[in-house]
């Protein structure tokens, strides 16, 4: 049976009578237990690990008050439906993670570029030639969107050229970012980058592909290959050793490249080791997160 449009009443968008943009909140004072960019400004890591942490305690949540089955196999003790439910939300919980993700990744580099007036040797030169090979004239090409996307801000120059970088999923070219600065580490471990490569991974194909792994981009990532064809359902436990991840990764990671950075200072200026310092350090509101043995 056909049905007449006229059956219907008009509605202005798909959404009645307004428009996406209209759910959202108008002002950011009305928005709280939020990670904002000028956390990420000021100390990439510990803003992370925040954001880190309001993850894998909302999946805690759930688990702990959604209802329960008394004679059931499933996790924790959940009915078969708190289970579905729980699986869907870690899957977009891993979503924002990720994006949590780029977001410090390119906040680190925006903050490191700025201070290399800190450094005794910066070669400007060679640092934007191995940065994107678009820019071996020494010519720095940089989509217009973001140069009129920053009027009116106090620009940092930092998140410029790291909002102009394509690299941000691929754990191995962030290390080649760090590494142009001229520190001679690998930021992230080959064993971070092969974890890293899977994460992505699935954020694309939760995004992308319905949250199903399909059978090309399975080959992509060795640890996936197993997967091919299969929806993304992780157990519950999943976000809880992420994050516990997420905390032994930055840790070491940062301990290499302040490390490193601070070798490199021009002078024993204490300003200098301090600002790093601080910009550079991982406070987590649960530590414990840190032990590896947790």
């Amino acid at each position: 049976m056909l049905i007449s449009p006229g059956n219907f009443q008009e509605s202005k968008t798909m959404l009645k009578d307004k428009n996406v943009a209209d759910y959202l909140f108008r002002t950011s004072d009305q928005i709280h237990g939020h990670v904002k960019h000028e956390d990420y400004i000021k100390c990439p890591g510990t803003a992370f690990l925040n954001f880190c942490i309001d993850a894998k305690n909302t999946i805690e949540y759930c688990k702990n008050n959604f209802p329960k089955q008394s004679s059931t196999l499933n996790e924790n003790g959940l009915s078969l439906d708190s289970n579905i439910k729980i699986q869907h939300i870690t899957n977009s919980s891993l979503a924002l993670l990720m994006g949590h993700f780029e977001t410090y990744e390119k906040y680190l580099f925006a903050g490191i570029f700025e201070r290399t007036i800190y450094l005794q040797q910066f070669n400007s030169s060679k640092f934007f030639q191995e940065l994107d090979s678009r820019w071996k004239q020494e010519i720095v090409q940089i989509n217009q969107n973001h140069f009129l996307g920053y009027r009116g801000e106090n620009l940092s120059v930092g998140l410029l050229i790291a909002d102009s970088l394509n690299g941000w999923h691929e754990p191995k070219k962030v290390n080649e970012y760090i590494q142009s600065f001229g520190f001679k580490i690998n930021f992230f471990s080959n064993e971070d980058l092969e974890d890293l490569s899977c994460l992505w991974q699935l954020r694309h194909s939760i995004v992308h592909t319905a949250a199903t792994i399909t059978k090309p981009d399975a080959q992509k990532i060795a640890q996936l290959v197993q997967h091919s064809g299969r929806n993304i359902v992780f157990t519950n436990k999943f976000i809880f050793e992420l994050v516990k991840g997420f905390h032994i990764i930055l840790q070491e990671s940062h301990e290499r490249l302040q490390e490193k950075f601070i070798e490199e200072i021009n002078n024993n200026n204490t300003d200098k080791y301090e600002d790093i310092k601080n910009f550079l350090k991982v406070v987590s509101k649960e530590p414990r997160l840190f032990d590896k043995n947790v």
